[in-house]
């Protein structure tokens, strides 16, 4: 992924940390996890989004999600 799109996924994850796992990943199980965790306190939610949003290795989230690498 680009510059800005990994900027605007950290930025996300800071802020909505279901919104930057849903950008990464679209509506899967990921998702529902992290809403979990973020329900259950926004740190934990937090830190499952920076994650997710570094993973870097993750073929799914080629595939899926708004940002998608070419």
């Amino acid at each position: 992924m680009g510059f800005v799109a990994n900027t605007v996924l950290y930025i996300s994850s800071l802020i909505i940390p279901p919104l930057a796992v849903y950008l990464k990943k679209g509506a899967t199980k990921d998702l529902a996890i992290n809403t979990g965790f973020t329900i259950l306190g926004w740190v934990p939610g937090m830190l499952h989004a920076f994650q997710d949003a570094s993973r870097q290795d993750d073929k799914h989230a080629r595939t899926v999600g708004l940002f998608k690498a070419a």
